[in-house]
């Protein structure tokens, strides 16, 4: 089954996603957060959508992975390139959801301009040690799920990660874009893995993906606020 322009077009827009395109006939790895991972082959690609196909076994049913934010990462000989996408589950003519093809709705990089360079992921020791400095400021949060976006209001922030409230709508394991404005109005943009929500609907986010140069000034700014 192909993806229908029309349909993948309508998809994108629904999501609010800008143009961004994957390759057809590209092997690419799906990573699920906190899940898994796949290797998958993209059969057909548009503009902003691409019909993926399972090349061995996905880390969940496709009917789990339906609207589950995941990152795509392009694998030889293409291009190292990596997209943060929505996947949707894929009915086949009898209307019974295919377990072999999901379809990814493409985000653009943050920057608008080519895949977004980063720094490793702290790892667990580093993200316990990471110290934590209070701060009170709005931050954006961009959900594929959530065509308007949300505004919600930081409570402490390391080089590690931020804990946020006000973004009720958020859950564990989802992949969002963030952007925060510290002091000098200077925009701080990263991609936050949702690892924690607590009774209150306060969530921790940790800093999966950001330029160095931020990750740099944002530990030097930490450094200064301690």
């Amino acid at each position: 089954m192909t993806v229908p322009a029309t349909l993948a077009a309508s998809a994108a827009a629904a999501y609010g996603v800008a143009a961004a395109t994957v390759a057809p006939a590209e092997l690419a790895r799906l990573v699920v957060p906190g899940v898994g991972s796949a290797r998958v082959l993209v059969t057909r690609a548009v503009e902003g959508a691409a019909e993926l196909v399972f090349a061995e076994a996905p880390p969940a049913p496709t009917r789990t992975l339906h609207r589950r934010v995941v990152l795509l990462t392009s694998l030889p000989p293409a291009p190292a390139a990596e997209r943060v996408a929505t996947l949707l589950a894929v009915p086949d003519e009898h209307g019974r959801l295919r377990t072999d093809t999901v379809w990814a709705v493409l985000e653009a990089p943050v920057d608008g301009t080519g895949p977004v360079p980063h720094t490793a992921a702290p790892s667990a020791a580093e993200r316990r040690s990471a110290i934590r400095v209070p701060v009170d400021r709005t931050i954006s949060i961009h959900h594929p799920g959530v065509v308007a976006g949300m505004v919600a209001r930081t409570e402490d922030l390391s080089a590690a990660g931020v804990a946020v409230s006000g973004a009720a709508a958020l859950t564990r394991g989802d992949l969002v874009r963030l952007r925060l404005r510290l002091d000098g109005g200077r925009p701080l943009d990263a991609i936050g893995e949702v690892r924690r929500r607590d009774a209150a609907d306060r969530h921790g986010l940790q800093l999966v993906q950001m330029r160095p140069q931020d990750r740099l000034w944002l530990e030097r700014w930490l450094a200064a606020h301690r």
